[in-house]
């Protein structure tokens, strides 16, 4: 049971926000209203589908009223005592979605995994990053099974922030997607669709000094829906060598910093966690 609701809290974190624009977790004190954290959108998930949980395993003397668009429950505390009663301490589940958001905010905050491309679906890193999805997905699920529970939520937590970022980072929605989840992501031998290869030019560069950067993708990246992703200084690959942009082509930069805040977006519809 545990394992069937891990996989529904996967695919239902990015199907609530898949349209909106989000920002990374230490960017919080420039967002708007307008936009979303991973750990917003993670909290988000995470309270919608323990509710759906407790609405198919009601107590008989505590119901949870029907999850809706206009009344969601906005805290772990109005639900867990909407289903135990005010009698029984949310603590603990308060502590497990902690857990859980501050695995995922992580991805973005430490070093080993914050330049790593495959964890964030940069530089083209379309396989790689399944396959992290893919060896985070079965670690959460040996974790569950072997009742290492913290465990499986510090992987539950890396692996959603892998998964927002496949929607944030790549041009899914661009191509058209705005509706449909990728049904092959986390799944062995899934076809994510088709893939720009590295030395496939798909925007024209609006150059450094640029202000704005607006409608730049190549045409036929958007008829072909072909997906693609952008580059970031720094970077690695799994093994641990630098991705470099390669040069003279093409391709799309997420997003050139000289210094804090002042940021230029060389290919501005790729990054939609700004």
């Amino acid at each position: 049971m545990e394992i069937f609701y891990v996989t529904s809290l996967i695919w239902f974190n990015v199907l609530i926000f898949v349209s909106n624009a989000f920002i990374p977790n230490e960017w919080l004190q420039f967002s708007s209203k307008y936009t979303f954290t991973h750990v917003e959108i993670t909290e988000r998930a995470i309270l919608d589908v323990a509710t759906d949980y407790f609405l198919k395993h009601p107590r008989p003397s505590q119901r949870v009223k029907p999850l809706s668009s206009r009344s969601p429950y906005n805290s772990a505390t109005d639900l867990f005592i909407a289903y135990y009663g005010n009698n029984a301490s949310p603590r603990k589940f308060e502590e497990a979605i902690k857990e859980l958001t501050t695995a995922n905010a992580n991805v973005d905050l430490d070093l080993t995994v914050s330049h790593l491309a495959a964890a964030h679906f940069d530089a083209e890193q379309f396989v790689s990053g399944n396959q992290r999805l893919l060896s985070l997905r079965q670690a959460v699920v040996s974790s569950i099974i072997d009742g290492h529970f913290e465990a499986a939520r510090g992987q539950c937590g890396q692996l959603l922030h892998t998964l927002q970022d496949f929607y944030s980072h790549s041009n899914w929605i661009e191509i058209g997607q705005t509706d449909d989840l990728n049904p092959h992501l986390g799944v062995s031998g899934g076809n994510l669709g088709k893939l720009a290869d590295p030395t496939l030019p798909t925007c024209i560069d609006c150059g450094s000094k640029s202000k704005t950067c607006k409608n730049n993708v190549l045409n036929y990246i958007k008829i072909n829906n072909i997906l693609t992703s952008g580059y970031s200084e720094g970077q690695v690959n799994s093994q641990g060598r630098p991705i470099h942009k390669p040069p003279g082509i093409g391709l799309c930069y997420l997003l050139i910093c000289t210094h804090i805040m002042q940021c230029i977006f060389i290919c501005s519809y790729l990054l939609k966690d700004y």
